[in-house]
Order: structure tokens, then sequence, then C-alpha cells
């Protein structure tokens, strides 16, 4: 049966009257995650930055009008209020609807931030990773193509449509959709990789701890069985002595 805890605490307690975070091995269960979980803080600095340098730019870009400056800068304040609100929590999990919901409207976002102004590339450098991290890989390169194509349309608004112009935009296009899903397969390895590198180490961390419970309780069992051994070796000959003389000095009475 369970132990009781002690005052102000919780949570549960076994058989040995410790938690189960108390307990070697268990404690690095709880806090070992993969890979990508630990660098969710430095896909968060590297997506301010990148949200930083293009409102800078933005804002120090003369050759553009007022209003288009200022509607870029609406979008790009919505993309990092919709990074915030829900990209945030999505960028080290697992494949959720929270994911799907972020890229559904990250994309037309950075696109539009694109179309506007086109320095808005930068952002892009953060959207195809969170593609990849946030999407399973079926989604993650219709994700990527529909990117892509809506980015290179898009750029035909920024040439006079001459041979060469379109060779270019067709050149960039054709590069994005070969590098964009080998990146993302590639970020899509590591984090398979990492969780399976994480399982197997919960799994030993989990084995350890186990091992540690069994060679408390043989303890103890040996610990019990000597006390056995000495009490009947000397204890209860001493007792039994005691009784005979006793029994020898009644009937002398």
């Amino acid at each position: 049966m369970a132990g009781r805890a002690g005052p102000g605490h919780n949570g549960p307690v076994d058989q040995a009257g410790e938690t189960p975070a108390a307990r070697p091995g268990l404690a690095v269960v709880a806090e070992d995650r993969h890979e990508w979980h630990r660098m969710t803080v430095g896909w968060h600095a590297a997506f301010s930055l990148f949200a930083a340098m293009v409102g800078g730019l933005l804002l120090a870009d003369t050759g553009q009008s007022a209003g288009r400056r200022l509607a870029a800068l609406a979008i790009l304040v919505a993309a990092c209020l919709w990074y915030a609100a829900v990209g945030r929590r999505s960028v080290g999990g697992e494949f959720t609807r929270a994911g799907l919901a972020y890229v559904t409207v990250a994309i037309p976002l950075d696109v539009g931030l694109f179309i506007l102004a086109p320095l808005g590339a930068l952002l892009l450098c953060m959207l195809y990773p969170h593609i990849w991290a946030m999407l399973p890989v079926r989604r993650a390169v219709v994700a990527s193509v529909a990117t892509t194509v809506a980015i290179a349309a898009s750029s035909l608004g920024w040439t006079d449509l001459t041979t060469a112009q379109l060779l270019s935009v067709g050149s960039v296009a054709v590069a994005s959709l070969i590098v964009a899903p080998l990146i993302g397969l590639w970020i899509s390895r590591i984090i398979n990789q990492s969780k399976s590198r994480a399982a197997l180490i919960a799994e030993l961390a989990a084995t350890r701890a186990e091992l540690a419970e069994a060679s408390r309780s043989a303890g103890a069992a040996a610990e019990r069985e000597r006390l056995a051994r000495d009490i009947h070796d000397t204890l209860t000959q001493g007792f039994a002595s005691i009784l005979l003389l006793l029994e020898a000095a009644e009937a002398s009475l």
C-alpha cells in the first residue's frame, strides 16, 4: 500500500515513501526531451531577430510609399502576434491542430508581406522550418510547394516579364521547390532521431530506476534475514537457557 505524503506534498508516494521524482533515474525520464525541444528558445530568438530586422528595414526603406510601408508593418505585427499566440507553443511540440492552424495563417501573412515589401523574404527563413517542425511530412511538402509557388507568382508582379527575368524567377522557384523539401526532410529526420534517442534514454533511465529499487529490496531482505539469524543464534538460546534455569529453580522451591 502506498504511504502518505508529508505536509505540503500532493504527489503520489510509493512503498519506500519516496515520490517518483525523488528516485534516481526517474528525474532523468521526466526532464529528458528530444533535441528539437531543447532548441525552442533558439527558434524563438531567431524569429524575434528576423522580425526585428524586417521591421527596421521597413522603417528605413524610403523607396516605398508610406501607405505601402504601413501595410507591410501591419502584416508584420500580425505575423508576430500570431506567432506569440499560437506558433510559440507549437514549435517545440508534437504535430497538433494548433501547428496546422499556425501554418495555415502564417503562410498568407508572410507571402503578403513579401508582396508588399520584397525584404519581407527574410521572414520566410523562419517559415519553412516552422512548416516542417509543425506538420507531418506530406502536409509539410504541400505547404512548402504552395508557399514557393505563391512567392514565385508574386515575384512576377515585380518584373516586366522579360525573358531574362522570367528565367530568373523560374530558376529561383525551381531551386526553392528542390531545396525546401530537402531541408525539411533533414529537419524531420533530426526530429525523429532525437525522439528515438530520447525514448531510448527514458527507457534506460526507467530500467535503471527499477534495478535500483530491486537492489534496495534485495538489500532489505538480506538485512532482515541476517537479523533473524543473529536473533536465533544469540537471543533465542539465551532466552531458552533462562527459561530452563527458571523451571529448575521452581522445581527446587
